[in-house]
């Protein structure tokens, strides 16, 4: 019986703005050459959408602050995906630390979504995009996830896979010494 309220969590939660269908600013998988020979390119942008790693915020704005543009080559050893599944978020809170700090920046691959293997994703979490280490419950029916922080002042949860909205795979970090 628990199916019909499952449905219903999940209708609410699917009022969240998915952050793979925010537009981008170039076409889907347009690259552009970077400077020098023979050289090229992955864009993608960098997202005004201040990504609660923490106590959260109320609706992320969700617009382009700009682009970024990093060799191809560098983007493969995490991702075969077109730039355009690519989004650049900064982190906000301390949930993930020691992992991410609070202003790093974070690449995330919206087209990669199956928390198998487990990893850090983007997820909304009914309020706001928030980054979690997800991983699956092995031997549950139905499938379930844990999901927790990096950091020790928070504790794990665990939720039905089909409750969890996962945004994207984190594939990369930036961040300022």
């Amino acid at each position: 019986d628990y199916l019909p309220e499952l449905e219903r969590t999940r209708a609410a939660l699917m009022e969240a703005p998915p952050l793979r269908n925010v537009p981008a600013t170039r076409s889907r998988g347009e690259v552009q050459p970077a400077r020098g020979p023979g050289n090229d390119a992955v864009t993608f942008d960098e997202l005004d959408t201040p990504l609660a790693a923490g106590a959260g915020l109320d609706r992320a704005s969700e617009h382009a602050l700009g682009a970024w543009s990093v060799p191809r080559e560098v983007i493969k050893i995490g991702s075969r995906t077109a730039g355009a599944n690519l989004k650049m978020l900064t982190i906000l809170g301390d949930e993930m630390e020691p992992t991410f700090r609070m202003n790093d920046r974070i690449l995330v691959d919206t087209s990669d979504i199956r928390p198998s293997p487990a990893g850090v994703f983007v997820v909304w979490d009914g309020m706001s995009l928030v980054v979690r280490r997800i991983e699956m419950i092995a031997g549950s029916e139905p499938v379930r996830l844990r999901v927790s922080t990096d950091s020790p002042k928070y504790q794990p949860v665990e939720r039905l896979h089909a409750e969890t909205l996962i945004q994207g795979r984190v594939i990369a970090r930036w961040s300022w010494i």
